[in-house]
Formats: C-alpha cells, structure tokens, sequence
C-alpha cells in the first residue's frame, strides 16, 4: 500500500463485553512495548529533534568561526 493512501480498517460490529476486553489487551500491548522499546524510542524521537535544530539553525556567518 503506498504511503499516500489512507489506511482503512472495517471494524465488526461488538458486544461491549468484547469491546472492553479487546480494549484492555489493547492497552496491555501497547504499555509492553513502550517498556520494552521506550530507550530505542526516545532515542530515536531524539535523533529527529536533533536533525530538527540543525535545520533551524542559521548558517554561520563568515568571521563568526572560534579562533581555535
């Protein structure tokens, strides 16, 4: 699927039994992962403030160069 396309998923409808208890395992998921990957994570959300500051950074002017 390319990258432009929206994703779509058709949902069935649930008993709100299931609801929840999908919810919950949903949840369950979503909070192993972050303690599982959160230093590749932050690290890489990093990374990409970095590059971000490096962007906005002006250019540096001739004669603005430390003497050492």
């Amino acid at each position: 699927m390319p990258d432009d396309q929206p994703f779509i998923l058709n949902l069935p409808e649930l008993s709100d039994k299931a609801v929840v208890a999908i919810h919950h395992f949903l949840q369950d998921l979503v909070d192993r992962f972050e303690n599982q990957y959160f230093a590749q994570m932050h690290r890489h959300d990093q990374e990409i403030r970095q590059r971000r500051l490096e962007q906005l950074a002006p250019p540096p002017r001739p004669g603005d160069d430390p003497p050492f």
